[in-house]
């Protein structure tokens, strides 16, 4: 049936996303040992993509940042201080990324020809929603401790699913509520059981980081829902214009700060070898940009909560990830919290391809209001036209009785 095609359709295309996901993932994992580049770059990489679904780079200042190059293990659980900032826009920062992908994506603005006005305007609320999402996440990061700040980030799944119902008008269906709270449950699980492992739960916690974290959920729940609303009828050059537009305002407002904390010294350490910082901003916004997009069409094709849900499961990765590259040992908690997560997608990827079933899209469901009131128009249509169709008989009957009248009176008086 039709019904079991688009289905087949459906799990083709997210096998073939993992496909290349892993082949994405096993090349610039090499190319980052290769040239020494930060191990944050890999997880980016493997972060954002997730599964099926994107979470947006931002997050990844909730994991660890590891330094490839002297070989030590660092945790971003400091204080607000000039190596904390510094670590925030340094050479592999991704609003440099975002210049160089802002730049390489001219070219097809330009043969788009010039966006309009409303266009304009939606790339600049996509840009600036990023901005404070990213400065967020580094206010929570160094007030609070990393598992408290996974945890509470999580809740973006919760805050997407009621967004969604209220601006979307998408379905809320027990299945999806479940499947949200299982994987909030796994990945504050998964998350506890990292701190125990790493001895995160030293870092010293803040009421202030842990409302951070909650802000920063309910900013990139907005994003998210913001991305949906605007790609509602999608086409590959709304997809790159807003992604482009939104890379340049994202520059121009974190580029200021950029130069200050660089030209005074704030940053701490200076810049790196002007040749390797502009290569390393080269490659990694070239990767960025097929990340972004690829993150932006996975919103606008399923929905905000089915895409956070899903990037949950980069915990469980970058969990597996640290054990293959550092030899973690792994905890029985782990194992639990990844069943848990992945119960948790599974019931909730259950839930909307339960509703692609049985719901309706608005267009449709206007539609479908419309066709009674067709019905009964139609209704009404045969009813008047039987009705002057008697009308017309019933005078055509006593034009016939007159006639025969006057012919009989004719026959009468001859």
């Amino acid at each position: 049936t039709v019904v079991h095609q688009r289905q087949m359709a459906s799990g083709l295309r997210e096998f073939g996303a993992i496909c290349v996901l892993i082949a994405l993932v096993v090349s610039h994992y090499k190319l980052m040992q290769t040239i020494q580049l930060y191990y944050d770059c890999t997880i980016l990489l493997i972060f954002s993509t997730g599964l099926f679904g994107m979470l947006p780079l931002l997050f990844v200042r909730m994991v660890f940042r590891f330094d490839v190059r002297n070989g030590d293990f660092r945790e971003e659980l400091r204080r607000v201080d000039s190596d904390a900032w510094g670590e925030a826009f340094n050479g592999s920062n991704s609003y440099q990324e975002l210049g160089f992908e802002s730049l390489s994506t001219i070219g097809v603005i330009r043969i788009l020809g010039v966006p309009s006005k409303k266009l304009f305007m939606q790339a600049a609320l996509i840009g600036l929603l990023n901005t404070l999402a990213f400065v967020t996440s580094i206010w929570a990061i160094t007030k609070t401790a990393l598992w408290i700040s996974m945890s509470l980030c999580n809740v973006d799944c919760a805050f997407n699913l009621i967004l969604s119902v209220l601006f979307l008008g998408e379905n809320c269906s027990i299945a999806k509520v479940s499947g949200m709270s299982l994987t909030v449950v796994g990945g504050t699980l998964l998350a506890v059981s990292g701190a125990m492992t790493r001895n995160s739960n030293k870092a010293s916690n803040s009421l202030e980081g842990d409302i951070a974290s909650i802000i920063y959920a309910l900013e990139l729940s907005v994003l998210m829902v913001a991305w949906k609303k605007f790609l509602s009828k999608f086409t590959w050059s709304l997809l790159f214009t807003i992604n482009g537009l939104a890379g340049v305002f994202e520059v121009l407002i974190i580029l200021p700060i950029l130069i200050w904390a660089y030209s005074t010294g704030f940053e701490g350490k200076g810049w790196d070898s002007p040749a390797t910082v502009v290569a390393m901003c080269l490659l990694n916004g070239l990767v960025h940009l097929a990340l972004s997009l690829w993150w932006s069409f996975c919103i606008g094709y399923t929905s905000p909560t089915y895409v956070s849900v899903a990037g949950v499961m980069i915990i469980p990765v970058t969990t597996l990830a640290d054990y293959f590259q550092f030899r973690f040992k792994l905890q029985w908690m782990d194992a639990l919290a990844t069943v848990i997560i992945l119960a948790g997608f599974l019931v909730t990827r259950h839930g909307y391809a339960q509703s692609s079933n049985d719901s309706t899209s608005p267009d449709e469901a206007a539609e479908i209001h419309d066709k009674p009131n067709e019905r009964d128009s139609d209704r009404s249509l045969l009813e008047g036209a039987s009705l002057r169709d008697d009308a017309r008989h019933s005078l055509l009957s006593v034009d016939d009785r007159k006639a025969k009248m006057g012919a009989s009176e004719a026959l009468l008086g001859s």
